[in-house]
């Protein structure tokens, strides 16, 4: 999936790297994380492939000097990263999102932000809800660029019906199911996840399957991502049938959203969700919250179906719709498929160029 290479990140071979190098734009994303990871590789590639700059993706910023920094993983920016920083470096950082008035938790991610702010020249972030956020504790306006997470659509697109078939028979999705895809991380820890993690919304998720199938006996879901143990344990109550799997390389799950007749997003909070994009380049129509990127991207009724943050009875309904009219599905899908377009990381990685790097690079 990635053509980038991460680099050695011995100390020599970074003394030797940034004794004969210009300046250079590294960017750092986290190993555990698919969508950090596949941030900082496909930002990587594209600056490589389409502008000709010099770019790659570290794990240390030891050592460098006069270079741009974007620290795709924030989290390890703030922890410990932040202090193998030299200040001749231009350094970025990406804010994918939080709010402190949803969840406390965010706060001491703020705070250390805030502290840092002075050895930062940039944020980024993917939605316009999470700048909002930024500038409602004090940043400003000027600091925070909003660039948005793309797709590769070489890996998510629409499938042939050959290959919708083969999927739902090797799944074991009845021929006459409607089938919703629902494929983040929603548990607490990497394990089984019976901890419900609030801000994805499985209990919304949850309670919106309980009032749709009191109409609508065809249900079947599929989960992938670890951590889905709250999800399934709710599932097997409500007696709607479903399968789970956990695949290791983010490009493997493409597969499943061709067995899908609808994507739901029940978060409370979101920068993106990835699924968003996701579904739309694979043709799958999505009914979602009003978070993260769905508020800057999805029309209501033109590329999508939209509800409010916890509103399981407006979304049972949206969900009805797209089970009652095959034709509705159709339409919102086909207008994704245009939409989309303008989220390929080809497009969006000029936006980096164009609103982040370009400003920083002497």
């Amino acid at each position: 999936m990635y053509m980038s290479r991460t680099l050695n990140t011995s100390y020599q071979y970074l003394r030797n790297f940034t004794r004969n190098q210009k300046q250079h734009i590294f960017l750092f994303g986290d190993n555990k994380g698919w969508i950090l990871s596949t941030i900082a590789h496909q930002v990587s590639n594209g600056l490589s492939q389409q502008y000709g700059m010099s770019a790659d993706v570290l794990t240390t910023p030891r050592f460098l000097q006069n270079h741009i920094l974007h620290f795709i993983n924030l989290h390890a920016y703030l922890a410990y990263l932040h202090r193998h920083v030299h200040p001749s470096n231009k350094v970025i950082v990406m804010w994918h999102h939080g709010d402190p008035n949803q969840d406390r938790k965010y706060q001491s991610y703020l705070d250390q932000l805030l502290a840092l702010l002075p050895q930062i020249d940039l944020i980024n972030t993917p939605c316009h809800f999470s700048k909002q956020v930024l500038i409602n504790h004090g940043i400003s306006d000027e600091q925070v660029i909003v660039t948005p997470n793309g797709i590769e659509p070489s890996i998510f697109h629409p499938p042939t019906q050959f290959e919708r078939q083969t999927i739902r028979k090797r799944l074991g999705i009845p021929e006459n199911a409607f089938c919703i895809g629902s494929f983040q991380k929603d548990g607490a820890g990497f394990e089984a996840g019976n901890e419900p993690k609030l801000e994805k919304g499985p209990d919304v998720f949850l309670e919106t399957l309980s009032i749709l199938r009191k109409t609508h006996d065809n249900l079947f879901v599929v989960l992938t991502a670890p951590a889905r143990g709250y999800v399934k344990q709710g599932l097997h109550k409500l007696n709607i049938p479903f399968v789970h799997r956990i695949e290791d390389n983010a490009a493997d799950v493409a597969q499943y959203y061709a067995a899908l007749d609808a994507y739901f997003i029940a978060s409370r909070l979101e920068g993106g969700p990835q699924a968003l994009m996701e579904s739309w380049a694979s043709g799958v129509p999505v009914v979602s919250t009003s978070v993260g990127m769905v508020t800057d991207w999805m029309q209501n009724g033109s590329n999508g179906l939209l509800a409010d943050v916890e509103d399981a009875s407006a979304l049972a309904n949206k969900l009805s719709q797209l089970i009652d009219s095959s034709e509705l599905g159709d339409q919102l899908s086909k207008q994704a498929l245009l939409d989309v377009q303008q989220l390929h990381w080809n497009k969006v990685v000029e936006q980096y160029v164009e609103h982040i790097y370009q400003p920083l690079i002497t």
